[in-house]
This record gives C-alpha cells, structure tokens and sequence, in this order.
C-alpha cells in the first residue's frame, strides 16, 4: 500500500503543464508566449523591460481565453498600469499589437482552455533565455473572480 502511495504521490508531483499539452496535442505555453512576444522588442531593451513584456503577453493568453465582453474589464486590471508605467506607447502601437495577439489567441487557439498562473523569465547570458510557464485549467468564471479579487486587493492596499 505504501508503493502505490508513493508511486501516486510521485506521479501528481511530476506531472506537468507540457504533459497534459501533448496528450491534447497543444504546444508547450512557453513556445507560445515567445512566439508572441520575440517579435514585439529587440534587443537593446532592459532585462526588466523585456520581463515587463512578456509578462504583458501572458495577460493577453488570458484575456483572450475570456468571453469579449470582459475584455475592457481584464484590460484595465492587467495590462493598462503596466503599459502606461513601463513602457512609452504614445502612438498606441504597442496596445495594438497586444491586442492583435488577444484576437490571433481567439482564432488560432479557441480549444486552448489553459490559463496562466506565472511566467518567469531568466536571463542566461549571450541574449539567451528560458521561459517557464505554469498553467492551469480553470472556468473562466474561476478566473474572472481571482482578477477581481487581486484588484480589489491591490486597490486597498494602495489606499
């Protein structure tokens, strides 16, 4: 009884996002995202602003996982501080290639349902790096309500 447990407990530990992805025939989320992001900076940008970005695409993963008619709503809380606090889009050209990649999400990978939890982002050295992504599959509604509960969380702890 102890094997199977152990053997059990093993298996739930090793399993993985890119597990689940090749049973349903999804690519990895992390060759994804930097399919998405790679084309939107170059290579004179911080660490912290190519971070920044990436970050930014995963936001738009998940909003284009959502209903559109969340998209002002998830809009606000997750991608409109950041834009406005890191990066100088005067002209809007950057919100709209944020939102092409909300739409090309929609039409390419509609029976994609994952969700990410967290990026991170490290930097190896020679203009070399390595995402890791965490997902989950969650309903939207599940989501909605953790986005609204962050915000509101954020919002009274800045007040």
């Amino acid at each position: 009884m102890n094997n199977v447990f152990s053997a059990a407990t093993d298996s739930l530990k090793h399993r993985t996002d890119t597990d689940s992805s090749k049973r349903r025939r999804h690519p990895p989320l992390a060759n994804l995202i930097s399919d998405f992001t790679e084309p939107l900076y170059d290579n004179c940008w911080s660490d912290e602003g190519i971070e920044d970005l990436y970050g930014l695409v995963c936001h738009c993963w998940n909003i284009g996982n959502c209903s559109e008619q969340y998209d002002n709503f998830l809009w606000d809380i997750l991608i409109q501080d950041k834009l406005e606090q890191c990066f100088e889009d005067p002209h809007g050209i950057l919100a709209d290639e944020l939102n092409r990649i909300i739409l090309q999400r929609r039409s390419e990978f509609a029976d994609d349902r994952r969700f990410i939890k967290h990026c991170r982002l490290a930097f190896l050295g020679d203009d070399r790096m390595n995402l890791q992504v965490t997902s989950t599959r969650i309903s939207q509604e599940r989501f909605l309500a953790q986005q609204a509960t962050n915000a509101f969380e954020e919002e009274i702890f800045e007040a």
